[in-house]
């Protein structure tokens, strides 16, 4: 599974701020979401899974067989 996003100007990111309760601004910059790290963390994510599923069919398959 391969999938790119690239963002080529890095002021596209979101960012945001937080008012604190007594109206200062609060930099919450730091939790910009990298978009290439997301990606990168859902295409091992679904890795994952399709690796334990086939595991887990082909187990079932050599049980059924050995059952016989």
């Amino acid at each position: 599974i391969v999938k790119e996003h690239n963002v080529e100007d890095e002021d596209q990111l979101p960012t945001a701020v937080a008012e604190a309760d007594d109206g200062r601004a609060v930099d919450i910059t730091s939790c910009t979401l990298n978009s290439n790290e997301l990606v990168d963390d859902i295409d091992s994510d679904i890795n994952l899974l399709v690796k334990k599923l086939t595991d887990d069919a082909v187990d079932t398959v050599c049980n059924s067989v050995t059952d016989l």
